[in-house]
């Protein structure tokens, strides 16, 4: 069988900014972690801020969220028909082609828990087939500081 290969590229980060404006969990975890991004703009200097790292499944297990590393929990989420189309498709490329490329999936790294922000199914591809995984890690050291303003108009309720 010869090697299978995924060659990793940057994300295209402004697609992926609805990851967190269309994604409740996602804004409440950001928000109990002290993040909290009134535009666009602000999460897109947020996911730039990241680079480039190669990382394994162990690194990954050892404290995470919102990540599907068992991959008995993985095939469930492929009951989804277009969850599993999606997967299926690279899932074929890469057999057929023994290559395909793909945007990294984007982890952010709340000071040693593992947050998946976008790119799931092409991280459990690359552990299917024991490929070396490499994301956009984005690391959090301290708490973003909300500013007063901010505070205040989520008290007062005001946009």
């Amino acid at each position: 069988m010869n090697k299978l290969i995924i060659n990793w590229k940057k994300p295209d980060l402004s697609d992926e900014i609805e990851e967190y404006t269309g994604n409740n969990y996602t804004k409440n975890f950001f928000k109990k972690k002290g993040l909290i991004f009134k535009s666009d703009k602000e999460v897109l200097d947020f996911l730039n801020s990241g680079k480039s790292v190669t990382i394994t499944h162990s690194q990954l297990s050892s404290h995470y969220d919102n990540l599907t590393l068992d991959s008995k929990h993985f095939e469930s989420e492929l009951a989804d028909p277009d969850y599993a189309l999606s997967f299926r498709s690279m899932e074929k490329i890469l057999q057929d082609k023994g290559t395909i490329t793909l945007p990294m999936p984007i982890i952010i790294n709340f000071r040693g828990l593992y947050y998946g922000y976008a790119g799931n199914r092409r991280m459990n591809l690359a552990f299917k087939y024991g490929i070396p995984l490499k994301v956009w890690l984005v690391n959090v050291q301290s708490k973003k500081l909300i500013s007063v303003a901010a505070i205040l108009r989520d008290i007062i309720g005001m946009k």
